[in-house]
Formats: C-alpha cells, sequence, structure tokens
C-alpha cells in the first residue's frame, strides 16, 4: 500500500510538475507580448508626437495663409476702389466738358457773345 501511495503521490507530482511548467510557459508567454506591447505602445507614441508636431505646423501655416488671403483681399478691395475713384473722376471730367461744350454753345447763341466775336474779329 505504500508504495501504491508513493506512486500516487509520484503521479501527483508529474502533475503539478505539468502544471508549473504549463504555467511558466504562460507567464513567459505573456511577458513576452507585455514586452511586445511596451515596444509597440512606445513605437505609436514616437509616432503620435510626429504627427503632432505635423498637425501643429500644419495649423500654423494655415494660419499664415488664411492672413495672406485676407491682406490679398484688402489690397484687391484697394484697387479697386482706386479704379472706381479713377474711373469716378473721368466721367466727371466727362461730363464737365460736355458741360462746357454745351455752355459756349449757349454763349454762342446770345448777342452780346456775338458782337464780342464781331468786334475782336474786325
Amino acid at each position: 500500500m505504500a508504495k501504491f501511495k508513493v506512486n500516487e503521490l509520484d503521479g501527483q507530482l508529474f502533475v503539478k510538475d505539468d502544471e508549473i511548467s504549463r504555467l511558466k510557459r504562460t507567464l513567459k508567454n505573456q511577458e513576452e507580448a507585455k514586452c511586445l506591447a511596451s515596444v509597440g505602445q512606445e513605437h505609436y507614441k514616437i509616432k503620435l508626437e510626429s504627427i503632432s508636431k505635423d498637425y501643429q505646423n500644419l495649423l500654423n501655416e494655415n494660419l499664415e495663409l488664411k492672413e495672406n488671403i485676407k491682406e490679398k483681399s484688402r489690397r484687391i478691395d484697394q484697387l479697386l476702389l482706386g479704379r472706381k475713384t479713377e474711373g469716378t473722376a473721368l466721367l466727371e471730367l466727362q461730363h464737365l466738358k460736355a458741360d462746357n461744350r454745351r455752355l459756349l454753345s449757349m454763349l454762342k447763341c446770345t448777342q452780346e457773345v456775338y458782337f464780342r466775336l464781331v468786334s475782336r474779329s474786325s
């Protein structure tokens, strides 16, 4: 019976050793997975920092471009206003010339101007 007991205990030890080996393998696999996850996490952390820097650079560039567009828009508005002012001045000048021609034409028709013109020509 003692031999049976020894064999039973020996079998239990074998089972326990096998379970310990299995648990050690599981622990080793989990540690490797943890190590890989840590490396991957560090990789993604570096990648995230790079993407964040790129994003910030793009935001700054976007702001600069918006300011540039605003400045160009103001310049265009000034040029258009200058052209309108110039066009308005030319139009007014044309109206004044037309008014002068009309007034001269009217003056020529009056007797007073007629006599002056005749007396000057003599």
